[in-house]
């Protein structure tokens, strides 16, 4: 963990804002084991192989018998984290520890999926679209950053992003090629989507790029995005349309599977619904769809065919009625009201 991140975080537990840095060992210029103790409510978060795990547990990390609690008992019987007031509501649940454990799992195979033709024609699509206004930002949020693979590209000409994830495998991933990058830019921290461990107003901007249907409760993590965000701030997110054709979609998923996908009953969403919830979140939205074709048809046509296919049938398609609103993925742009 880069030590600078400290000041932009806050207690998931307490919502305070300072939190006490202990030292445990140090790499690469950056903590690797250490302890990050509430000065308020005094609940700790443990930093391990540089991740700073930035969420409440329950029952409590420094009770288990692990590797980390055996190798550094003597530091942590000095910092009395017995007498921590943990809030047991603010632990994360069941599902949001599921979900953590299935990304730890694909971690391997996570890059062989988001390299396929038809990912890789998406993301250029989108970069396309969104890429010249993300660079402008000072200060960008990545929410479910997973590996790093859409916040790499952000940090460049002097816009700092921090990603948050669950998952400490995909951290692990994130940071070791952001090492690989020398970027100084990049912060990774574990945290809980729908409980940011971060400040209000502190980024001009945040990116969700296929995370929301993976939540609970994607209305919690807007309101989440809205106030960690500065007046203003600007929104960015792909998600699953609730299109006509999904269940195209799920039948050739069916007879053949592309990728691990986990979601949770929130796995589609219609632009009213995603509207609503930026509404409850003081947040502007506005939406559109785009991908008119399943991945099982593009992945074929190879890298250049897949590019060429997408900007055909967005400019095709897009602009027809009806089926303009029936794209599979709903392409989503809010501002900050207030």
């Amino acid at each position: 963990m880069k030590q600078e991140l400290i000041k932009w975080l806050r207690c998931p537990a307490c919502h305070g804002p300072d939190l006490d840095l202990t030292v445990f060992a140090t790499a690469d210029g950056a903590v690797s084991e250490g302890v990050l103790k509430c000065a308020g409510c005094r609940t700790p978060y443990k930093i391990d192989d540089q991740v700073a795990e930035i969420i409440v547990r329950e029952p409590a990390w420094f009770t288990q018998d692990d590797d980390f609690t055996r190798k550094f008992a003597g530091q942590l019987a000095e910092l009395d984290l017995a007498g921590a007031e943990l809030d047991s509501k603010q632990a994360v649940d069941e599902h949001k520890k599921g979900q953590a454990e299935i990304f730890d799992e694909i971690v391997k195979i996570y890059e062989g999926m988001t390299d396929s033709h038809f990912w890789k024609a998406v993301d250029k699509y989108v970069w396309s679209i969104w890429g010249a206004e993300m660079s402008r930002h000072k200060m960008m949020l990545e929410v479910g950053c997973g590996n790093g693979r859409i916040s790499r590209p952000l940090a460049k000409d002097g816009t700092v992003v921090v990603g948050v994830d669950i998952s400490r495998g995909m951290l692990r991933k994130a940071i070791d090629e952001a090492h690989k990058l020398g970027n100084e830019d990049l912060f990774y921290v574990m945290g809980d989507a729908e409980n940011l461990p971060f400040k209000d107003g502190l980024f001009d901007g945040c990116v969700i790029y296929g995370v929301l249907h993976h939540l609970a409760s994607p209305p919690d993590c807007l309101k989440e995005v809205s106030r960690v965000m500065e007046r203003s701030g600007q929104f960015y997110a792909l998600e699953n349309n609730k299109s006509i054709f999904r269940k195209l979609f799920d039948l050739l998923v069916k007879l053949k599977k592309l990728w691990e996908e986990h979601p949770s009953e929130h796995y589609i969403m219609s632009e009213q619904e995603v509207q609503s919830w930026g509404k409850a979140a003081d947040m502007h939205i506005r939406t559109r769809t785009m991908i008119y074709m399943p991945p099982h048809f593009i992945n074929p046509l190879g890298g250049r065919g897949a590019e060429i296919t997408i900007k055909a049938t967005e400019k095709l398609l897009g602009n027809l009625p009806f089926l303009k609103d029936q794209g599979g993925l709903l392409f989503i742009r809010g501002t900050k009201l207030r």
